[in-house]
């Protein structure tokens, strides 16, 4: 396995506030440690007890699985002989010295209470509220901080650029209640996005995926696109031949929209000029005209 900067940062957390820690303290820790990065190495989004970032679970389980830190009775450490990482950016040794000076003292829920207040975001979606801020005006802070929002609709948004945690974040802040899949093969080289890990994050954040592979471009049809209108050509074709055909399976994602009144539709491509998800939406507006005005783009800038 190939250690790097972000595995350094969890076995320095570990280690430097350990030598025990939960699950949810370590989430936590990292959390905090993260606050003072300007680009951060794991972003977090709300979950059941706070604060959660599926990436660093993703490495947390890597350093697991190779042997670097064990995790018995319910606490992770580090192995013998594993020692703690030199942080060599002064960014991340800061960020070490200010989690290990401020927080390390606070465990348990003395640890959630803090963050719950100081991040309330990460809160909205807890399980256990009641539990770590019984006082009803602090719930209420919480509230406050669950984002408006927007106008309903489809939305339209591409994965590329964006980790895991980053692109569940545009969904919540949009009250996104469906996730329609549009990719012909749900496959991707980025950690996240592949198959049953993806779909069941999606769900975990409350939202409802559904795939719709039969409204994809088949792999091979996509290649050698190397401008705009090497992409115009493509979805030109794929206008005149897949969106004629694919009529039951446009009328169900319409219909996802007529009873959830939210839906984004998903793909890669970050830049909706060059994905044919634009135009799913474009047909779709121009079969339905309720949907003037309701077709709505994240993450493209």
């Amino acid at each position: 396995m190939r250690i790097l900067k972000k595995h350094k940062i969890i076995l320095a957390v570990i280690g430097k506030l350990g030598p025990q820690l939960t699950n949810t303290e370590l989430m936590n820790y990292l959390f905090l440690y993260t606050r003072k990065q300007i680009s951060p190495s794991f972003y977090f989004v709300p979950y059941k007890y706070g604060c959660f970032s599926f990436e660093a679970y993703h490495e947390i389980s890597l350093l697991l699985k190779n042997e670097f830190i064990s995790f018995t009775d319910q606490v992770y450490s580090l192995n013998q002989g594993v020692a703690v990482p030199d942080l060599k950016d002064f960014e991340d040794r800061a960020a070490i010295w200010h989690v290990n000076g401020n927080y390390k003292d606070l465990r348990g829920m003395d640890l959630l209470r803090k963050n719950f207040m100081d991040y309330p975001y990460y809160a909205i979606r807890s399980t256990i509220l009641n539990d770590v801020l019984p006082d009803p005006g602090d719930q209420a802070k919480v509230q406050a901080a669950a984002p408006q929002a927007g106008p309903d609709g489809f939305y339209s948004i591409g994965y590329q650029g964006l980790t895991l945690d980053q692109y569940l974040n545009e969904l919540i802040r949009q009250d996104v209640r469906v996730l329609a899949d549009v990719r012909n093969n749900p496959y991707s080289m980025k950690y996240g996005y592949t198959g049953a890990v993806f779909s069941d994050a999606v769900e975990k954040m409350g939202i409802r995926y559904v795939g719709f592979k039969e409204l994809g471009i088949e792999s091979q049809n996509r290649q050698d696109l190397n401008s705009q209108a090497d992409y115009d050509r493509i979805f030109a074709v794929y206008e005149q031949t897949v969106l004629p055909r694919e009529t039951a399976a446009l009328a169900r994602l319409y219909k996802l929209y007529e009873d959830e009144k939210r839906v984004a539709v998903t793909c890669f491509e970050k830049d909706p000029k060059q994905c044919h998800r634009t135009r799913i939406l474009k047909k779709l507006a121009a079969d339905h005209s309720e949907l003037a005005g309701k077709i709505h783009l994240l993450n493209k800038d």
